[in-house]
């Protein structure tokens, strides 16, 4: 959580940006958190290139046992070229080996809404014998 923090800070610095965050249930294991951050990064990073974003809210929780991160982004998306959709063809691709999916939804005028779900009961750490 602290690091998905300390990159949203960095990477949206002069906009206006609210990071909310729960604790997550059992602890995730070095491949899940390299994975939600890659995914995270990207998601901020296409923010920084392909909107007039306004406004960026960062919403990570755990649903029932499920991992939700929401990035929504009120403001005009402008069109990615075709060679820059190679990032979102990666953050899903990332969320797939997580056993989740990514969604990206958006309103022409309205925004943006990234949303990863994933279950977490296949992110804990490896015990160790």
């Amino acid at each position: 959580m602290a690091k998905l923090r300390e990159t949203a800070a960095l990477m949206l610095a002069g906009l206006e940006w609210q990071f909310d965050g729960d604790a997550l249930t059992g602890s995730l294991s070095l491949e899940w958190k390299r994975e939600i951050l890659l995914i995270f990064k990207e998601a901020l990073h296409n923010i920084r290139r392909h909107a007039s974003a306004q406004r960026v809210t960062i919403r990570l929780a755990d649903e029932d046992g499920e991992l939700v991160m929401e990035i929504s982004m009120t403001g005009v998306a402008r069109c990615a070229r075709r060679d820059d959709r190679h990032g979102l063809t990666s953050q899903r691709q990332r969320a797939q080996a997580l056993g989740g999916e990514l969604r990206v939804a958006s309103q022409p005028g309205e925004g943006t809404v990234v949303t990863l779900r994933a279950k977490l009961d296949s992110a804990a750490q490896p015990e160790h014998t």
